[in-house]
C-alpha cells in the first residue's frame, strides 16, 4: 500500500476577513442580508484576484485568501475597504455588510485544496482586533510592506492572542488621506488565466502580443501609479489595424472590427506599451497602406494586421505582426475554427505568439490580469452593435443602445461590459437632457455602474464614471482618485487620460492636466475633449497665445465654448478689437447667450470658485452679456 504523501508546508501571506455583526443583519432581513454579504465577498474576491492572490474558501460570513507578497495583500484589502465603504454609503438602510480584515505571515499547510496552520489562525485572531471596515496586520507584514506606499500605520502594541504563547505586535493600516490605492501589476501569470474555464478573457490576447513585442515586459515599481504616457519615444508602440472582413457580408464586420477593438482594449492595459486608439487606426480600414506610411503617420514601431472570413458557422482568422522599421513580418498565422470558438481563437493566437518567440512567461515574475467577457457570441454581437450606437451621441441612438444592453444582460447576466454600457447610456440621458426624469437617470447610471464594478473591479471606464459622479457633487479629491485608478488600469486609453486631465484641471493642477491631455492626443490625435482641457490649462497658466491656438483649433467642434475662451485669451493679450469681433460671432451663433449661463460646463467644475468669477468678469468686460 502506497504511504500517504506528507502535507505541503509553506510560508505564506494570509488574508482573513469576516462580516461584522452578520447575525444582526440576518435578523433584520435574512434574504437581503445574504444577498449583500455575498456581493461584498464577490467584490473582495475580485480584488484578491486582481492583486495576484488565491481565494481558498468562503465560509458563511468569512473569507480566506493567500498571497505571495505582503504588499499585494494590503493593497487588495485597502482597495476593497474603500470600495465597500462606497457601496454601503449608497444603501438606503442599515443592512450594510461592514468587513474586518486581518493579514499575517506564517507557515501554513496545503492539503486537499485547503489551507490550515498557524498563519491562518493568526490572521483570524488579529482580524478580530480590527474595527469595522478596518485592517489589522502583524509586525512581519508591517516590516515587509515598502515604506514608499501611501499608507498610515497605527500601532496597537503587543496583543495576547488565544492559542499563541507569545504576545504578537499588531498594527492598523489605512490609506493616507488624498492618496490613491496602489495599482496592481498590469499582468497576471498566463497559466493562471489560460487554465480558467468559464468567461473568456478577450484581452488576454493583447497582453501576450505585447509580450511578443517587448520580449520581456518591464513592470512598473510596485505600488506606484503609472500615469505618464507609455513609451513616449515610440520604441514600444503599436497600431492595431482593423481586421479585413473577407466574408462579403457587411454584417460580419462586427466580428472583424470587434476582434481589432478587443486587442486594442487589451493592449491599453500594458503600462510600457503605447497603443494608438481605434479612431486613429480605423481610418486605414479597407485601404492598402504601406507599413512605413503608417509608422510615419502614427509614430509607431509595430503594427498588427489581419483578416477574418466567415462561412456559415466556420471562421478563418489570419494575423501578422510587422516591424514597421524594417517591414519584416515577425509572426504570421492562420486559424480555422467554429464560430462558437471565436474567443478561443484569441487565446490560441496568444499561445502561438509565445511559442513562436520561445518566450518563458514564468520567468517574467509577472502575471496577466483577466477581464471578464462572455461565452455567448450572440450577447457579444449585440453588445458590439449597441456600443456603435452609443458613440453616435444621438438621443434615439442612445435609446436603442440601452435596449440592446438590456437584451445582452438577459442573454448573459454576468457580462460586466453590458452593465457598464447601461451606466453610460443612462448618464448620457442625464447629461444631455434626453430624459424627463434626470435624477432617475443619474441614479440608474450609478446603480448599473456598481453592477459592472461588482463583476469587474478593474474596469477603467467604470472608475472614470465614478470620478464624474464625484466631480458633479464637488468631491474633488475622491473624483481625482477614481480618475487616477482608471488610468492605472488602462494607461493607453485616450478617453481615460482625458478624464484624468479634466479632474486635474478642476483641482488646479494645470501642468499635470496638460501632460495627460497631451498623452490622450498622442494616443488619439483627434480626441477633442483633450483639446478643450489644453485650451483651458494654458489660459489658466497665463499662456494666452497657446490658449488662443488651442481655442482656434476647437472652434469647429465647440463653436461657442472655444470662442468664449478665445475672447478671454485675446482680451488678456490686449487685442480688444479682435476680441469684440469674436463676441459678435458668439451672439450670432447663440443670440440668447449669457455669460453666467451653463453654456460653459468647465466653469462649474473648478474647485476654486474665484476662477469662475474672474473669468466671467473678463468676458463680460469684453462685451458678452452678463
Amino acid at each position: 500500500m502506497k504511504p500517504p504523501s506528507s502535507p505541503e508546508r509553506t510560508l505564506a501571506v494570509i488574508l482573513h476577513a469576516d462580516v461584522v455583526g452578520s447575525t444582526r443583519l440576518v435578523q433584520q432581513d435574512e434574504g437581503l442580508a445574504h444577498k449583500r454579504i455575498t456581493e461584498a465577498f464577490r467584490r473582495l474576491s475580485g480584488y484578491v484576484s486582481q492583486y495576484g492572490g488565491v481565494l481558498h474558501e468562503i465560509r458563511g460570513d468569512a473569507l480566506l485568501a493567500e498571497f505571495s507578497r505582503a504588499s499585494d495583500a494590503v493593497a487588495a484589502a485597502i482597495a476593497f475597504q474603500y470600495r465597500n465603504g462606497e457601496e454601503n454609503r449608497a444603501l438606503g438602510d442599515d443592512i450594510q455588510p461592514q468587513v474586518r480584515i486581518g493579514i499575517s505571515l506564517g507557515e501554513v499547510i496545503v492539503a486537499d485544496g485547503t489551507v490550515t496552520g498557524a498563519g491562518v489562525v493568526l490572521a483570524q485572531r488579529i482580524e478580530q482586533l480590527a474595527r469595522p471596515d478596518g485592517i489589522c496586520i502583524t509586525a512581519a507584514i508591517h516590516e515587509a510592506v515598502p515604506r514608499r506606499l501611501p499608507y498610515d500605520y497605527q500601532p496597537l502594541g503587543l496583543q495576547e492572542l488565544k492559542g499563541f504563547e507569545e504576545e504578537i505586535r499588531v498594527w492598523q493600516v489605512a490609506l493616507k488621506t488624498g492618496e490613491g490605492v496602489p495599482a496592481a501589476d498590469p499582468l497576471r501569470v498566463l497559466a493562471q488565466t489560460a487554465g480558467v474555464s468559464g468567461k473568456r478573457t478577450a484581452w488576454v490576447v493583447g497582453g501576450v502580443v505585447a509580450l511578443v513585442i517587448l520580449g520581456t515586459v518591464l513592470l512598473s515599481s510596485l505600488g506606484s501609479h503609472v500615469w505618464n504616457l507609455p513609451d513616449p519615444a515610440g520604441k514600444y508602440s503599436i497600431a492595431i489595424l482593423p481586421f479585413d472582413n473577407l466574408s462579403g457580408n457587411p454584417d460580419d464586420e462586427k466580428y472583424s472590427d470587434g476582434l481589432s477593438e478587443n486587442i486594442i482594449s487589451a493592449l491599453a492595459r500594458i503600462h510600457q506599451l503605447l497603443v494608438v486608439a481605434r479612431n486613429a487606426t480605423f481610418r486605414y480600414k479597407n485601404k492598402a497602406v504601406l507599413p512605413s506610411t503608417i509608422a510615419d503617420e502614427l509614430k509607431v514601431r509595430y503594427m498588427l494586421e489581419g483578416s477574418l472570413q466567415r462561412d456559415g458557422q466556420r471562421i478563418r482568422v489570419t494575423a501578422q505582426l510587422i516591424d514597421t522599421a524594417s517591414g519584416n513580418h515577425l509572426w504570421s498565422e492562420t486559424f480555422d475554427r467554429e464560430l462558437g470558438d471565436f474567443f478561443k481563437v484569441q487565446d490560441e493566437i496568444t499561445l502561438r505568439i509565445v511559442r513562436s518567440l520561445q518566450l518563458e512567461l514564468y520567468e517574467t515574475g509577472s502575471s496577466l490580469l483577466t477581464k471578464h467577457q462572455t461565452d455567448s457570441i450572440e450577447a457579444w454581437s449585440k453588445f458590439y452593435e449597441g456600443r456603435q450606437l452609443f458613440f453616435e451621441r444621438k438621443r434615439d441612438s442612445n435609446r436603442r443602445a440601452r435596449l440592446l444592453a438590456e437584451e445582452v444582460i438577459r442573454l448573459d447576466p454576468d457580462f460586466a461590459y453590458a452593465y457598464n454600457g447601461l451606466s453610460w447610456v443612462h448618464y448620457m440621458d442625464y447629461l444631455f437632457g434626453w430624459t424627463e426624469e434626470p435624477q432617475k437617470s443619474l441614479a440608474d447610471s450609478k446603480r448599473f455602474n456598481r453592477e459592472s464594478l461588482n463583476r469587474d473591479p478593474q474596469m477603467g471606464s467604470a472608475h472614470l464614471m465614478l470620478s464624474y459622479y464625484a466631480m458633479g457633487e464637488k468631491r474633488f479629491d475622491e473624483a481625482l482618485q477614481h480618475a487616477k485608478a482608471a488610468v492605472d488600469f488602462e494607461p493607453s486609453n485616450a478617453l481615460l487620460r482625458s478624464g484624468l486631465a479634466s479632474n486635474l484641471l478642476a483641482g488646479g493642477e494645470y501642468r499635470k492636466a496638460l501632460e495627460h491631455a497631451a498623452a490622450a492626443t498622442r494616443i488619439h490625435p483627434k480626441i477633442s475633449q483633450a483639446g478643450l482641457h489644453s485650451m483651458w490649462a494654458h489660459y489658466l497658466l497665463g499662456e494666452y497665445e497657446q490658449a488662443e491656438t488651442w481655442a482656434r483649433e476647437m472652434l469647429d467642434r465647440y463653436p461657442v465654448r472655444a470662442r468664449v475662451v478665445l475672447i478671454a485669451a485675446l482680451t488678456a493679450q490686449g487685442r480688444t478689437e479682435e476680441a469684440r469681433k469674436e463676441v459678435d460671432q458668439v451672439m450670432k451663433e447663440e443670440p440668447d447667450f449669457k455669460a453666467s449661463s451653463r453654456k460653459l460646463p468647465t466653469l462649474e467644475r473648478f474647485r476654486d470658485p474665484s476662477i469662475r468669477e474672474a473669468f466671467l468678469h473678463q468676458i463680460v468686460a469684453a462685451g458678452l452679456p452678463e
